[in-house]
């Protein structure tokens, strides 16, 4: 089986040949007992209940995963840039294939990391992956799934999302003597990739890059414009992410609203990473036939988007793009073998 899985820092996405697909917060959390939770309902959803227990070699640890880790106050996304030996990861990775893999067979992934972490880290993160297994209970319903890594390859992020809608429909996007780009929103950081459109269609490494500027920036201005406006009050992950994406939260008396500040930070994100872009790719900027705009991060940000460039375009399931792209790598792999 192929699996293509984007475990990124505010996401982790998975999608698998058997078109299965889920998406879910890359938030880990060591896990307890909830039966007392139970008592009171809540969601039925599966992806928000991911209670998990894992046997991965010597190694054994219970934990919340994803929406049920967001609910616990020590939840925290990881920021860090070389995240590859760590628990979470393994952890999500983890997650993410059992729940699209069809049973215990061995499966063949490609995942990808951002571009200036793939130069430098692919081959440790292909080891770790390679011949990578573990056995996997979901608490609440008692199944258990063998995770078997048989291969693995890695990508470079944003390359990956490119390249599934460009193979979909390669007259409209393959125009000689042009570029192609697209630029891959995160949560925490922002890759740009540049394909020249020639003889051949070649990634331009001088063209392409990763800022450190994500959706993150989102979330830490929240936490900074809540403190100030409460005289110096605190709130939790889960409690920042629900006053983020609805721009207000019930305080003390009446509803803090912070609706045109969330506006104005989510322009200057935009802002940041068009200006960074736009000085690498200077004048070239012209010869361009598309930009691509992709991720969690591209979908609220697009409309800032419109003015970069006349045929700047949000790519179909935006979030899932980079997953959507590893698989299709995956598919054409295999079937080469």
């Amino acid at each position: 089986m192929n699996i293509g899985i984007d475990i990124g820092y505010g996401y982790t996405k998975a999608v698998g040949d058997n078109g299965k697909k889920v998406m879910f917060p890359s938030l880990v959390s060591r896990g307890y007992d909830r039966r007392l939770a139970d008592i009171w309902g809540g969601s039925k959803d599966p992806l928000d209940l991911l209670h998990i227990k894992i046997v991965d070699g010597t190694d054994y640890g219970e934990y919340f995963v994803g929406k049920l880790a967001e609910k616990q106050t020590s939840a925290a996304f990881v920021l860090a840039d070389n995240k590859l030996n760590m628990d979470d990861t393994r952890v999500l990775l983890a997650t993410g294939l059992a729940l699209v893999s069809a049973d215990d067979t061995p499966v063949s992934i490609v995942t990808g990391l951002p571009l200036e972490q793939y130069v430098h880290q692919r081959t440790q993160f292909s080891q770790m992956l390679k011949g990578y297994k573990a056995v996997l209970t979901f608490i609440n319903d008692g199944t258990s799934r063998v995770v078997e890594v048989s291969d693995a390859i890695i990508f470079p992020q944003a390359a990956g999302a490119i390249y599934s809608v460009i193979m979909d429909d390669p007259d409209k996007y393959l125009l000689e003597n042009s570029y192609v780009g697209l630029i891959d929103i995160g949560y925490k950081t922002t890759d740009f990739v540049a394909f020249s459109v020639n003889d051949t269609f070649s990634l331009e490494v001088e063209l392409s890059g990763t800022i450190d500027i994500g959706m993150s920036k989102v979330l830490e201005a929240v936490d900074k414009l809540y403190t100030q406006k409460t005289g110096g009050s605190k709130l939790d992950t889960v409690d920042l992410l629900n006053l983020s994406r609805k721009g207000r939260i019930f305080y003390m008396n009446d509803y803090l609203d912070i609706t045109d500040d969330l506006t104005a930070v989510r322009a200057e994100i935009a802002k940041a990473v068009q200006n960074r872009v736009r000085g690498v790719w200077g004048d070239k900027l012209n010869l361009f036939n598309t930009i691509f705009i992709s991720g969690g991060g591209g979908i609220d940000l697009y409309p800032m988007f419109r003015t970069f460039h006349p045929r700047v375009a949000l790519m179909n399931d935006a979030q899932m793009a980079n997953a959507n792209g590893f698989l299709r790598i995956a598919v054409e792999n295999s079937s080469k073998i």
